[in-house]
């Protein structure tokens, strides 16, 4: 699956936990697909890239549980 169709899930309102479940992936895999996405695409909502933005520290260092999970389109 791509990073963005991950993204796609996760700002359409599945929890980051439901998303790698369903496709066996782990939830670190998750978090760093959609803050791809929120970096690198510039059609994304602007929660998405702050979120993106904020979570770049903990993702570089592999902190992955200090790291929320991205927000939904209603959030």
């Amino acid at each position: 699956m791509s990073c963005e169709a991950y993204a796609d899930r996760v700002f359409a309102g599945e929890s980051v936990e439901e998303v790698a479940a369903d496709d066996e992936v782990t939830r670190d895999e998750v978090l760093l697909a959609c803050w791809w996405v929120g970096l690198n695409d510039p059609r994304r909502d602007s929660a998405l890239r702050r979120w993106a933005e904020v979570a770049h520290a903990s993702l570089a260092r592999a902190w992955f549980d200090e790291v929320p999970d991205p927000p939904a389109r209603d959030q």
